[in-house]
């Protein structure tokens, strides 16, 4: 089994060192264990005896338990942060997981709003200063395809009235 020493002396340097919050330390920690638990069953005794094909099964095997590209990401950014831990310690003389990529997730596309539900979106009762803001916010967000942040980047003077 690779030596749990070297990920107790990990962790204790993401909370002294570098001052990680807990949440993240735990997360390392588990990301870790679970590495630590993959290596044992495939007969892998010591750090050092990680290959990169090795990383690669990994990233497949996490793959094929149905974790996310996210979710492996992140196990495979904190077993890049380990070895290069190991290595800087003199404990492992490469990082396997240095060029080890997850799957890519699928992205999700953004629902749609039924044309009823854009009608009430943009139906804002009053006509105080607010309201007549607001209604006018949203009708333009809706219906010129704008982006979020070129709606709050928009000065007045960007407006052409004549238009």
């Amino acid at each position: 089994m690779p030596d749990s020493a070297a990920i107790r002396s990990f962790v204790l340097h993401l909370e002294t060192e570098r001052r990680l919050s807990p949440n993240t330390v735990s997360g390392y920690r588990r990301d870790l264990v679970m590495l630590q638990q993959f290596l044992e069953d495939q007969s892998i005794q010591h750090w050092q005896q990680v290959e990169p094909g090795m990383a690669q099964f990994y990233s497949a095997k996490l793959f094929r338990n149905g974790l996310s590209g996210t979710s492996i990401q992140r196990k495979l950014s904190a077993a890049r942060t380990f070895f290069r831990y190991l290595m800087r310690e003199n404990l492992c003389s490469n990082s396997p997981f240095a060029d080890t990529k997850a799957p890519k997730s699928p992205r999700k596309l953004p629902k749609t709003l039924t044309a009823e539900q854009a009608a009430r979106l943009v139906d804002i009762k009053g006509d105080d200063v607010i309201s007549v803001r607001d209604h006018a916010i949203l009708e333009l967000f809706y219906s010129s395809g704008i982006r979020l942040q070129e709606l709050v980047d928009l000065n007045l003077q960007d407006i052409s009235m004549a238009q």
